[in-house]
C-alpha cells in the first residue's frame, strides 16, 4: 500500500536525503564535521538481473538503536513539521516502498561499539503474518571504531523506477533536480551530495551587487538591486500533533482538541529579492524554501495578482521585453507555512500563513499603479516586489535608469549577458563581479546621453545644455580648405558590439551549419573603398565591422544588423545541405531574426507594452509633479473631462462634488483620469513633461520660436501610443493598421530617446 503513494524517483530519494541533512542541522557541529550524504545506484545490468541496490550513507551523528526503532514506524515522526525537512516514519516507508521491497537501516554513534540495524522485507513480513520488523547489529570492525552516521540499503528494487534512477536521461534529470533542491543549503552548511559518484552542483544566484541600484522619480528614489527581507510577523501556537496554527484567540487546538501538544512558535519571513544580470524566458523567479530546501524553484507566484471577486489572474510581470523573459529572483524562508502535500512540491497556499507572506512580499492589491487606480486602491504598493517593480520592470536598454546591458548604438543586448552568465557559474574569475555587465551598462548610459544632447540640441533650437560653453583659448583653428597633409593619417579605431556578436544557427535547417560571428564598430575613419560594412569567413569564425557613420546607416532606416543578419543567412546556406529552393534566404532571415534577434522584429504586442509603459511613467510624472501648480480650478477641464472625473471620483473614492473640487484644486486629476488625459496633460502644462528630468529638455530652454514645434512632436507621440494602446475599428493587418504600427513603434522609440 505504501509503494502505491505517488512520490516520483528523485523524491525518494529527496525524502531520504532530508533526514540526513536534518541530523546534520541538530548535531550542532557544523564545524566539526564535513557533512556527506553519498547516494549508490547500481548498474543497469544489475538491476536488470535483480541483484540491483539502492545505497544512501551520511557521516552524520547515527542513532540509538532504541530511535532508529522508532524512526522507522509508519506512524512516528520525532521531528516536528516546523524545524525540520524530513518527517522519518511515514516519508520514510513510503520513499523505501516506492523503491524496493527490502530496505535495511544501519546506523552507529562514534561512541558505540556496534551497528544499529533494522530490516523491513515486505514479501517476509506478509509470509509471517506479521508487520514487526526485526532488530539487527553488528560489531564495529577495527577502522570503523570512531565512525558515525547512518546507512539505507534498498534491495528487491521496483526496475522501472531503479531504471530510470539509473539511465543516461534519469539519471541527469535527477541530479539536476536535486541540485535545484538542496541549492540553499549546500551553500549554507557546506552539505556535499554524490549521485552515482558524481557531486550535486550548488549554483549561486547571478544577481547585481548590493551596491548597484536605479534611481526613480517616485517616492522610492533609488532603488537598490538586492532588498534584504526579514520580517517577524509574531508568535502564535502551534499544534506539533496535527501540523495546525492555532488562530490568535484559540489556547486549544481545533483539530485534536488537545493542548498537551501546543507550543508558542515565531512566524518569520526571511530572504532577499534582487535582479539578475541578464533576463531569462524560464530562469527568473522566487526559490520558496523550507529550512534550507527549495520547496518551489523559480517560483512565479508573486508576479500576477488575483482578483479577489472575480478570480480572474493578471500577468503584471514581465509586461515589457517578454522576448527577453524576466530577471527578477529571490531566496524566501517561509518555514512555518504548511506544504500542499507529503510530496513537499508545492507550499498550501490556502492557508492564512501563505496570504501573510503574499502581503509581506507583494503588499495588497496590484502592483501596477493604473491597475490599483481603476479597482480603487488609495495609496501606493510599497512592499519589496513593489519597489523591485517599479525600479526594473523594463528592458529598454536606458544606462544607469534601468540597469539593463546595451551597446553603442542603442541597442539592448541580452544574448552576450547570458554568455557571461555560464562563465561567471563556472568560477571564472573574470566574470564572478558585475563589472562586465556593468560596463554594457556604462555603454548604454553613454549612447543615451549622446541621444540626450542631440535631442536637447534639437529641441532648444542650438543650444547645447549640460555642458559649459567653451572659452576662446586663443588658439588659431586649421582652415578647412586647406588639404596640406599635417601629420600620418590617424588609427582606425573599433570597439566590440556584444549585441551583434554570438554564435548563430538556425534549427531545423539541413546540416545544422554554426557561425560563430565577432562584430566591431568603427569609432573614427572608414572602411575600405567607403564600404558601410565588412564580412570576413575563415572556417566557422566570421568578423563583421561595421561604420555607424556610413550614409547608408545615416541617410536610411537600414541598420547594421539588417546587413548582418543577410551576411549570416548566405554563409548559413552555403554551408547546408539543402538548396535555396527548399530554404531560400528570405526564410533564414526570418529564422535568424526569430532565434537571435527578436528586437528587430516590430510587433503588435511588443510595441503595445512599451507604449503601456511609457504611458503609464508619464501618468505617474504627472500625478507627482501637477500638484505643485495647484491650486487648479474648473475650467481648466473641459465639460467632457469633468464629467468623466465625477464618474471616476464617485466609482473609486464613493464621493460626490464635494470630492471632486478637492481633487481638481489639489491636481490629483491624473490619478483618476490616466491616460486618457495626457493630451491635455502635455497641451496645458508641457513644462512639467519637459522638465530635465522626465524628458531630456527643459521647456523654459527651449527657443521661443520652436515650442510650438516641440510640444506638437511629443503631443502627437502621445497620440500614437493612445492609439496602439486601443487601436479601434481599423482592420488588423490592413496596410492602414501596418502604417500606423510602424509610427506608433516609431514614436515610442522616439519618446524613449528623449527621456532623461
Amino acid at each position: 500500500m505504501l509503494g502505491q503513494i505517488d512520490f516520483r524517483p528523485w523524491q525518494c530519494l529527496a525524502e531520504l536525503v532530508d533526514n540526513s541533512v536534518d541530523a546534520f542541522l541538530s548535531s550542532g557541529g557544523r564545524g566539526e564535521m564535513f557533512p556527506q550524504v553519498n547516494v549508490e545506484v547500481s548498474s543497469l545490468a544489475e538491476i536488470r538481473n535483480g541483484d540491483g541496490k539502492i545505497h544512501i550513507s551520511d557521516n552524520g551523528p547515527g542513532m540509538s538503536a532504541e530511535v532508529l526503532q522508532d524512526a522507522v514506524r509508519a506512524g512516528f515522526s520525532g521531528n516536528n513539521s516546523i524545524d525540520k525537512l524530513g518527517l522519518f516514519g511515514m516519508g520514510f516507508n513510503v520513499a523505501t516502498a516506492r523503491l524496493g521491497y527490502r530496505t535495511e537501516v544501519w546506523t552507529t554513534r562514534a561512541e558505540d561499539d556496534y551497528w544499529s540495524g533494522i530490516r523491513i522485507d515486505f514479501d517476509e513480513m506478509e509470509g509471517a503474518g506479521s508487520f514487526q520488523a526485526p532488530a539487527l547489529n553488528r560489531r564495529k570492525s577495527a577502522s570503523e571504531s570512531q565512525s558515525h552516521g547512518t546507512e539505507i540499503v534498498i534491495s528487491k528494487l521496483d526496475r522501472e523506477r531503479a531504471q530510470y534512477l539509473r539511465s543516461g536521461g534519469g539519471l541527469k534529470a535527477t541530479r539536476d533536480r536535486m541540485s535545484r533542491v538542496y541549492n540553499r543549503i549546500m551553500r549554507e552548511i557546506g552539505l556535499r551530495v554524490f549521485v552515482c559518484g558524481a557531486p550535486l552542483e550548488p549554483r549561486e544566484f547571478c544577481t547585481w551587487d548590493k551596491s548597484r541600484f536605479v534611481q526613480t522619480t517616485t517616492i522610492f528614489g533609488s532603488i537598490p538591486a538586492i532588498l534584504d527581507i526579514d520580517e517577524d510577523l509574531g508568535s502564535r501556537l502551534y499544534c506539533e500533533d496535527c501540523w495546525t496554527w492555532l488562530i490568535e484567540s484559540d489556547e486549544v487546538c481545533p483539530v485534536c482538541l488537545g493542548t498537551d501538544r501546543l507550543s508558542e512558535r515565531t512566524r518569520r519571513v526571511k530572504g532577499w529579492l534582487g535582479i539578475q544580470r541578464y533576463f531569462d524566458q524560464q530562469d527568473y523567479g522566487i526559490d520558496l524554501i523550507r529550512n534550507g530546501r527549495v520547496i518551489e524553484e523559480r517560483s512565479k507566484v508573486f508576479f500576477s495578482w488575483t482578483h479577489p471577486d472575480t478570480g480572474e489572474v493578471v500577468p503584471e510581470y514581465p509586461l515589457e521585453q517578454t522576448h527577453w523573459g524576466g530577471r527578477i529572483v529571490g531566496e524566501l524562508n517561509i518555514d512555518f507555512v504548511p506544504l500542499a502535500s507529503h510530496q513537499k512540491d508545492a507550499f498550501d497556499k490556502q492557508t492564512t500563513e501563505w496570504h501573510l507572506v503574499e502581503k509581506v512580499i507583494r503588499g495588497e492589491g496590484p502592483l501596477l499603479v493604473e491597475l490599483r487606480k481603476r479597482l480603487g486602491h488609495v495609496g501606493r504598493n510599497e512592499s519589496p516586489l513593489a519597489r523591485l517593480h517599479t525600479g526594473y520592470r523594463r528592458g529598454s536598454p536606458s544606462g544607469f535608469r534601468t540597469l539593463v546591458p546595451g551597446d553603442a548604438s542603442g541597442k539592448g543586448i541580452n544574448e552576450e549577458p547570458k554568455r557571461w552568465a555560464s562563465y561567471f557559474w563556472t568560477g571564472d574569475p573574470e566574470y564572478l563581479s558585475d563589472e562586465k555587465w556593468w560596463d554594457a551598462v556604462r555603454i548604454a548610459e553613454e549612447s543615451r546621453k549622446k541621444k540626450g544632447a542631440e535631442v536637447t540640441k534639437d529641441l532648444s533650437g542650438g543650444a547645447d545644455f549640460g555642458t559649459a560653453e567653451s572659452e576662446d583659448d586663443g588658439v588659431e583653428e586649421p582652415d578647412p580648405s586647406d588639404d596640406t597633409p599635417t601629420g600620418p593619417a590617424p588609427t582606425i579605431k573599433r570597439e566590440p558590439d556584444p549585441s551583434l556578436s554570438g554564435t548563430f544557427t538556425v534549427a531545423d535547417i539541413p546540416g545544422a551549419p554554426t557561425l560563430e560571428v565577432t562584430s566591431e564598430r568603427l569609432t573614427n575613419g572608414g572602411l575600405t573603398a567607403g564600404q558601410p560594412v565588412e564580412f570576413s569567413v575563415v572556417g566557422t569564425r566570421a568578423e563583421f565591422v561595421y561604420d555607424p557613420e556610413h550614409a547608408l546607416f545615416r541617410n536610411t532606416l537600414v541598420e547594421p544588423v539588417d546587413c548582418l543578419v543577410e551576411e549570416i543567412a548566405y554563409q548559413l546556406l552555403a554551408r547546408s545541405s539543402t538548396s535555396q529552393r527548399e530554404w531560400p534566404l528570405s526564410r533564414i532571415t526570418r529564422e535568424l531574426r526569430e532565434q537571435h534577434f527578436r528586437w528587430t522584429l516590430v510587433s503588435y504586442d511588443e510595441v503595445r507594452e512599451t507604449a503601456e509603459s511609457l504611458l503609464s511613467d508619464m501618468v505617474e510624472h504627472y500625478q507627482e509633479a501637477l500638484p505643485t501648480e495647484a491650486p487648479l480650478a474648473r475650467d481648466d477641464l473641459t465639460d467632457s473631462e469633468f464629467e468623466n472625473l465625477a464618474r471616476e471620483v464617485a466609482r473609486i473614492d464613493r464621493a460626490g462634488m464635494e470630492r471632486v473640487a478637492d481633487v481638481i484644486h489639489a491636481g490629483e486629476i491624473p490619478r483618476y483620469l490616466g491616460p486618457t488625459f495626457l493630451p491635455s496633460l502635455v497641451t496645458r502644462w508641457p513644462h512639467l513633461l519637459l522638465d530635465s528630468e522626465f524628458l531630456v529638455a527643459s521647456w523654459s530652454e527651449v527657443s521661443p520660436e520652436l515650442r510650438d514645434e516641440v510640444l506638437r512632436q511629443v503631443s502627437s507621440a502621445v497620440d500614437d501610443l493612445l492609439w496602439i494602446r486601443d487601436p479601434g475599428g481599423i482592420a488588423r493587418g490592413s496596410g492602414e493598421w501596418r502604417s500606423l504600427l510602424a509610427r506608433a513603434a516609431s514614436s515610442a522609440r522616439l519618446l524613449e530617446a528623449w527621456r532623461a
